[in-house]
């Protein structure tokens, strides 16, 4: 695993631990473990797609393994670039997913996306309890608080499609 960064590509992105202190690793999907997370956090988002949003997806990104330990956060963000990508990239990213692989810690490591109301504790420890999967428009703002004591684990992917318009 490596530290996190941000920018357009993992690659050339930079370490800024003050907005994200997070390390990360991508499932290549190459043993048939990985073609089955890949196929399922897939599913998570086709069938909130075909339920909910009914976006043009063609394609989804590499699945990110996130592990947030004591003081590992995300400040607020959308994982939605649109200057960036419409110059430089065909497609955007239209959906998130977010699997969370540790049970609900009360003392931080949540998910938390802005809706533009308080939520109840019941919502947060909901969406951040062990198996749940969260899709969610990749405009959307969003953070993981930062986690005071033990570890988060999570799987993210993005699916991709058409520049919106």
């Amino acid at each position: 695993m490596t530290t996190a960064r941000m920018g357009k590509d993992f690659e050339s992105g930079k370490v800024n631990l003050e907005e994200r202190k997070t390390k990360v690793s991508f499932i290549d999907g190459t043993s048939q473990r990985d073609k089955d997370i890949r196929s399922m956090m897939q599913n998570f988002i086709t069938e909130a797609n075909d339920n909910f949003f009914h976006y043009d997806i063609v394609g989804f990104e590499a699945i990110q393994f996130s592990k947030y330990e004591d003081g590992g956060h995300y400040k607020w963000h959308q994982d939605y670039f649109p200057e960036m990508m419409k110059k430089e990239y065909p497609r955007s990213r239209k959906l998130s997913v977010s699997l969370t692989l540790t049970d609900y810690n009360e003392s931080g490591g949540h998910l938390e996306i802005f809706n533009g109301d308080a939520y109840s504790k019941d919502d947060i420890k909901q969406m951040n309890s062990l198996g749940t999967a969260v899709v969610f428009d990749s405009r959307e703002w969003h953070r993981i608080t930062p986690i005071k004591n033990g570890v988060r684990y999570s799987l993210v992917c993005w699916s991709q499609g058409p520049h919106f318009k």
